[in-house]
């Protein structure tokens, strides 16, 4: 090696190792570190005043300048060029005078009026071509001045090695980076897409949950066939696609009789006019004089029909892919059956239960039916509300329930005639999430042990499980509150007499506002001195 090369070698090392070092370093900038590759190496070898790194695409004749040193860089960074060079071959080239001039044939006049603009006169060069993928080539390309006297040495050729090695290390890194980059861009897209579409399923999923929970708040609560069958519908509208409209009706002869409809919010008519009926597939297809288009009608029992707009999404699918007809009767006949049976087992139950409770009020120190007193004071005090059918149940049978959870206390805290500790007190407490908790279990009626659970609360605060006020009470367990102290303070007990009527009313009066409400105090006090 000639000592101007070894002393460039050894003075530019820290700039290489420094090369080396940020070769794979995402941050860095291409453009950035080809221009400092090719200023080092043009430092380093001794011989060489110019230089060029150009990316060679030989599939499309294009030459791309990454960066150079001593030509013009704004006209030569700044374009493709077009360069017939298909046969290229790895490995040093050494051109001795002009290249452009030796390679003019190959591009166009064009390329080459521009390339000889940008260029400095060149005397010598020497050009190594690498390899990066099957369709990318990189030129690393060094150049001696025109009026210069020197000649590439071998030492420089191999030096330039290194350099070129460096270049293509950098350019395939980056290469699989982008790689890299757009495979996660892509991955992040599926993610995002993946994402979506649990989203989408999670979205399904729950307004099925939910719509089976409505259809079983529905089973529990509904005594109504008619109501039955009008709610299923809109549950299932819910889940099933494309189900934008329809009418609930009763059909007699060519009339029809609405009696609900989802979509129709804004319909001024109660009845429609038959217009004309024909089959499509399997799809009994029906008209009418006052609202347009074409409904699908499917027979839900008796006279009782559901009409579904059809359109051009929901026409072929809700009959080809949903078989709505067979599906919905089958539904419908399902909830029927099993709010038959529901209502045998939930009358079984009540009975079972009822019967349990005046076993276990003969068995404490009660002397008439302390249950059966509350739920009838409570059902007078209901009915003087204006309670309807349905309040006036679920309010009697809370009363009949209202001490089932005193199952779970001990009999001799029950039966105690004389006062009670405080840990016996805390005990007699509980007995209100027990009873809950019984309800909740056995009858599966969430409101019915609502009621249960705050019957002993106070307007003031003071009461238990929750310490709640007057206005976060249910009525019911405030009607309950008010029955149950009547009925226990009129029974014997074996620890006091029987107070007179009078006495109790001026209790339940004493306590209004603190205990009580007021308004129910005096809705049932009006009733008693009214039946005097």
């Amino acid at each position: 090696m000639n000592i101007e090369l070894s002393r460039n070698v050894v003075n530019n090392f820290t700039k290489l190792i420094e090369m080396l070092e940020t070769i794979f370093d995402e941050t860095q900038n291409m453009d950035e570190y080809y221009e400092k590759l090719l200023e080092l190496a043009i430092k380093t070898i001794p011989e060489a005043d110019y230089g060029s790194l150009i990316m060679i695409i030989p599939e499309k004749n294009s030459w791309i300048w990454l960066a150079t040193v001593g030509h013009n860089k704004n006209l030569l960074c700044n374009m493709t060029f077009y360069i017939n060079r298909k046969n290229l071959k790895e490995g040093l080239i050494f051109v001795d005078g002009n290249i452009l001039e030796k390679t003019k044939e190959n591009m166009s006049e064009y390329s080459y009026r521009i390339i000889k603009k940008a260029s400095t006169p060149i005397k010598q060069t020497i050009a190594y071509h690498l390899k990066i993928t099957e369709k990318i080539w990189m030129g690393f390309a060094l150049d001696i001045d025109a009026n210069s006297n020197k000649t590439f040495s071998e030492d420089s050729i191999n030096i330039l090695k290194l350099f070129g090695n460096l270049a293509k290390i950098f350019l395939k890194n980056k290469i699989e980076k982008d790689k890299i980059n757009e495979l996660n861009k892509e991955l992040k897209f599926k993610n995002y897409e993946y994402q979506k579409l649990n989203e989408e399923m999670h979205n399904k999923y729950k307004i099925f949950i939910d719509s089976i929970h409505q259809l079983s708040q529905l089973l529990i609560s509904s005594d109504d066939e008619k109501y039955l069958i009008k709610e299923s519908l809109r549950i299932c509208a819910k889940i099933i696609p494309f189900f934008e409209k329809a009418i609930f009706a009763k059909r007699m002869d060519n009339k029809i009789i609405i009696k609900d409809s989802i979509g129709y919010e804004n319909l001024m008519v109660e009845k429609l006019k038959i217009k004309r009926e024909f089959k499509e597939k399997n799809m009994n297809i029906i008209t009418f004089s006052e609202i347009e288009g074409d409904f699908y009608q499917i027979k839900v029992v008796s006279s009782y029909y559901i009409f579904i707009k059809l359109n051009e999404k929901n026409r072929e699918y809700l009959v080809d892919k949903y078989d709505l007809s067979s599906k919905y009767e089958n539904i419908l006949y399902s909830l029927i059956e099993l709010k038959d049976r529901l209502n045998k087992e939930k009358l079984f139950s009540k009975n079972l239960i009822k019967a349990f409770i005046n076993l276990f009020d003969k068995n404490t120190a009660y002397k008439l039916n302390h249950s059966e007193k509350t739920a009838y004071y409570a059902t007078l005090i209901g009915k003087e509300m204006g309670f309807d059918e349905k309040q006036l149940e679920k309010l009697y049978w809370a009363a009949i329930l209202h001490d089932i959870g005193k199952i779970g206390i001990p009999q001799n805290i029950l039966v105690k005639s004389s006062a009670l500790t405080l840990e016996e007190y805390e005990n007699i407490k509980k007995h209100t999430l027990l009873g809950y908790n019984i309800i909740l279990k056995y009858l599966g009626d969430k409101e019915l042990a609502k009621i249960v659970k705050y019957h002993h609360e106070r307007c003031d605060g003071k009461g238990y499980p929750e310490g709640l006020k007057c206005k976060e009470i249910p009525l019911e367990s405030k009607i309950i509150a008010v029955a149950d102290a009547y009925a226990e303070m009129i029974t014997k007990k074996a620890y006091r007499t029987t107070l007179l009527k009078k006495e109790a009313i001026k209790r339940i009066k004493e306590n209004s506002g603190t205990q009580f409400d007021p308004m129910i105090v005096d809705i049932f006090i009006n009733y008693l001195e009214s039946k005097k």
